[in-house]
């Protein structure tokens, strides 16, 4: 399986809070932190809606996250940390550590705290994909803040284990998911077009796991009254950028989706060869 291009969100807010503690402990020690806690409720209840067995929640790999972050809230406002840069670290820079320059590799990274990261993770493309593979066993949770600037991570790539799996799809949202959230959240690269402008709906990803050959994807998106709803697509046979995209097949409306709606998706494609088609409904968040 080809290593994911982690990308880094651009939305920077600034809010205050007490900064993480580079202790040391067992998982038991890093749950009582609430915004870690937060954090890891979020990517499971995400897994379990798609079918997927939970992640537990790795000290070794949280103390890098843990690590990188401190050393982007150090470096903060130099260019050198700068956008992409964000997954790297410089060894002349402030709070250079090997713990931390490996989780900067194997992270997704946001700038706001990780209880509300995680949802946003998930209401991107790229950044979901890694977070809700069945072969992701255990990530590492990690954040820091100077009480003006925050950063988030996950480790969601060292936490793998590249074996046979029997869950050869997986869909999100999933079969009769509901609370499904309306806008997707930008992420860099953006899987946008060019053109695009305004805000988007929530992504559908339907990623085939075991690098099976995905071609000719047909995709479409209607509303509880049949109307069709535009979407931009990007497939392992026409990627809407030349980033890694975990043989992934991606639908994004075009406009947000409508509240407390029912949705139906139909996919269609050849998968090594043989037809493929499905479809599901899922309803989104909203209501009385």
């Amino acid at each position: 399986m080809k290593r994911l291009a982690v990308a880094v969100f651009t939305v920077i807010l600034g809010v205050g809070a007490s900064s993480v503690s580079l202790r040391g402990g067992d998982e038991d020690d890093l749950r009582k932190d609430p915004e870690i806690a937060k954090a890891l409720g979020v990517v499971n209840a995400a897994r379990k809606a798609a079918g997927l067995d939970q992640v537990a929640l790795s000290p070794t790999l949280s103390k890098g996250c843990m690590l990188h972050a401190r050393y982007l809230i150090l470096n903060h406002g130099n260019p050198l940390v700068a956008g992409l840069k964000g997954h790297e670290e410089n060894e002349s820079l402030k709070g250079y550590t090997r713990e931390g320059a490996k989780a900067a590799k194997a992270s997704v990274i946001h700038f706001i705290p990780p209880s509300r990261a995680a949802s946003e993770w998930l209401a991107s493309f790229y950044h979901r994909v890694p977070l809700l593979m069945p072969q992701l066993t255990e990530v590492g949770i990690g954040y820091d803040t100077d009480k003006k600037n925050w950063v988030a991570l996950i480790d969601c790539i060292s936490g793998m284990k590249f074996r046979p799996t029997t869950r050869t799809v997986v869909y999100f949202p999933e079969d009769k998911q509901t609370d499904v959230p309306v806008r997707f959240q930008s992420e860099l690269p953006s899987p946008l077009p060019a053109g695009h402008s305004g805000a988007a709906g929530y992504p559908i990803t339907v990623t085939f796991t075991t690098q099976q050959k995905v071609t000719k994807v047909e995709f479409s998106l209607r509303d509880v009254a049949g109307k069709d709803v535009p979407v931009y697509l990007s497939t392992p046979e026409k990627p809407a950028s030349t980033w890694t995209q975990w043989n992934t097949v991606c639908a994004i409306p075009q406009r947000p989706l409508a509240a407390a709606t029912e949705y139906a998706a139909q996919l269609r494609c050849v998968v090594d060869g043989k037809e493929h088609r499905r479809e599901w409904r899922f309803t989104t968040l909203g209501g009385k």
